[in-house]
């Protein structure tokens, strides 16, 4: 019985996991800090109608916040990783071989959305 509750547990987890990571790390392609604040840019000239004394006021302020919303990115990314690293290992430490096997195509197939992530570390692709 325990056995059961306990491979519950690692399935809502799981699954727990995966929706967390998908709502706030989208799959590659998610805009960059510099795309977003574009975004924001041709936002606030079409709905706030900003003048372009305005808008080159904001630009710094905008790039600014691009820097750090990219930096906060890479280091909540890297805690993530390290966190599902954590506890793949300790999966694996429960499962026989084979399952050790199916489990790491699994996680591969499950964590693509890394892929192309920028982390601190890691050459941009």
């Amino acid at each position: 019985m325990l056995a059961i509750i306990f491979v519950a547990g690692v399935i809502t987890g799981a699954a727990c996991t995966a929706g967390f990571i998908w709502k706030h790390f989208p799959p590659p392609g998610m805009p960059t800090g510099a795309q977003v604040i574009e975004r924001v840019r041709a936002d606030l000239r079409a709905e706030v109608h900003i003048t372009a004394d305005q808008e080159q006021q904001l630009t710094p302020i905008l790039q600014q916040h691009a820097a750090e919303l990219d930096v906060i990115r890479k280091e909540t990314l890297t805690k993530v990783l390290a966190s599902i690293t954590e506890k793949n290992a300790a999966v694996e430490k429960v499962l026989t071989p084979e399952q050790r096997a199916e489990f790491e195509a699994h996680e591969k197939k499950r964590l693509h959305v890394f892929e192309k992530q920028e982390l601190p570390g890691k050459a941009q692709q």
